[in-house]
Parts: structure tokens; sequence; C-alpha cells
């Protein structure tokens, strides 16, 4: 049943990043995070009444935590698909799964095979690839390769740390109460002048919120809780990494939808880090 919730992961993560993508370079990034939230909050609305009340409080409280590094991973995500190339932050972010791998073997006690080291490492080196310029000397220049990859670094640890982690409240007070307070986060964006200033134009652009609420049902809704309940149901080191995969599905649908283009280091560095995920998802 694990493997079965994190291909559902899997799915709703890789089909709604791209349309968080579209959102977020019509509407902004800020805009398309605020709403798709506040839409999934009415959605958790109507689901409250049959998840049962909270219960442990301080249970309750470390999600709280959790969810804010959550929402830091979900902000640098969407601000990176909005300026950056769409396969290489997707890529890049993809490999937060091996951060929560190697964080849960080390304070979960959960095996590695071998292959799924060389899967690890893999990613590493494709990550590498991906996000540094070489010099005409071969040496690495001291910028990254695009404007995302900044953002998607912050990403991938943020998230790495998230989905390691969660499985403390989600046993304790069940997979519906670990994930809510990632969407009462979004209020916290309302500080924000450029947010309360633009935050109306969602309602003027058709195709930005289509795709913002399609973000929410299947990224949100589906995905996220998916992932919840898998980890419940198994290992942290066998649901990440297939959910974690959907980089792939992302990389592949995002280079018929956005043509992003790529150089041969790039190409290279995609290819060599979605290798190593697949190879840690289904060692």
């Amino acid at each position: 049943m694990a493997i079965i919730f994190a291909l559902i992961a899997l799915i709703g993560w890789g089909v709604g990043d791209i349309c968080v993508t579209i959102a977020s370079r019509k509407l902004g990034f800020l805009v398309t995070y605020f709403w798709a939230f506040v839409f999934g909050l009415i959605v958790i609305v109507f689901m409250m009444p049959f998840m049962g009340g909270i219960s442990d409080g301080r249970m309750f409280f470390f999600a709280i935590l959790l969810n804010l590094i959550h929402t830091a991973g979900n902000l640098s995500f969407f601000r990176g698909l909005e300026v950056g190339n769409a396969s290489i932050v997707g890529t890049i972010t993809g490999t937060f799964s091996i951060v929560s791998v190697i964080l849960s073997l080390i304070f979960f006690k959960e095996s590695v095979s071998w292959l799924q080291a060389i899967g690890i490492t893999f990613a590493g080196l494709g990550v590498i690839l991906v996000s540094l310029k070489l010099g005409g000397t071969g040496k690495i220049s001291r910028f990254f390769a695009d404007r995302g990859v900044s953002y998607a670094i912050v990403t991938l640890f943020c998230w790495g740390f998230y989905f390691a982690f969660v499985r403390i409240p989600a046993e304790k007070i069940g997979w519906f109460w670990a994930g809510v307070p990632l969407f009462l986060n979004a209020f916290l964006l309302l500080a924000s002048r450029d947010l309360r200033k633009n935050m109306g134009k969602i309602f003027a652009d058709k195709k930005g919120l289509i795709s913002t609420i399609t973000f929410m049902l299947l990224g949100l809704i589906m995905a996220d809780f998916a992932y919840n309940i898998g980890i419940l149901q198994g290992f942290t080191s066998i649901v990440a990494p297939i959910a974690g995969s959907s980089a792939v599905l992302f990389v592949i649908l995002s280079r018929f939808v956005f043509g992003d283009r790529l150089n041969i280091q790039q190409k290279w560095g995609i290819a060599v880090t979605l290798l190593g995920i697949l190879i840690v998802s289904f060692s």
C-alpha cells in the first residue's frame, strides 16, 4: 500500500508542478501560492468533520514548525519556477528525496542497499552538473547555471527535512492534521505589500486561475496527503524516493509544455540526476 500512495504522490506532484509553473509565470509566485493554499483550505475545512480531533497538542505544534520549513521550501520552489528553467529547477528539487533518505538512515535507523547508495551518488553528481557553470578551462565558476538554481537548492533541503520528519507528527496525530498547518501558513504572506497589491489579478486571468486550482487539487490535496499516508504504511526510505521521482515526469512534461533550452552539460546533469532518482526509487 505504501508504494501505491507513493505513486499517487508522484503523479500529483509531477502534473501539479506543471500547473504551478504556468500560474507562477502568469500571476507571480506570491499570488499563485497564496490562492492555491486558500482554495486548498476551503477543501480542508470540508474534510475536518470526518478526521476527528487533534489528539496531541504538542505534536500539532511540532507539525506547525515543520510546515513553516515546508512553506519556505514551497515559496522558494514557486519563485524558482517563475524565474528559472523549469527542467533544471524540477530536476534539482526532485533530489529532496535523497536528503530525506539520508536523514531517515541517521535518525530512524532505516537501511539502504548498495544500489540505493549508487543512486544517491549519481543524483548528487547530476545536481552539481546541472547547477554550476563550467568555465572554458573546465573549472567550476562562481555562478549558478540558471537563475532558478539557488531557489531550487533551498527547496531541496527544506523539502528533504520536512518529508523525513513529518512521519513523527503523522504517527501521533494522523496524516491529515500533520499537513493542515501548511494551508494556514498562507495567511502569513498577507504581510507582503506586493501580494496585497496584486492578489486580485488571479480572477482576471482564466488560465492562471485554472492552473492554480488544478495544482491545489493534484499537488496539495492529492499528492501531499498521499505521501503522508504512504509513510505511515511503510518506510520513508521507500516512499520518499518513489514520490520524489515525480521530477522525472515533470521534466518530461515541461520539455513539451515550456520548451526551455538546455546546454549539453545541463542535459547530462538532468539525465544523471534522474537516473540516480530512479535507481534509489526502484532498487
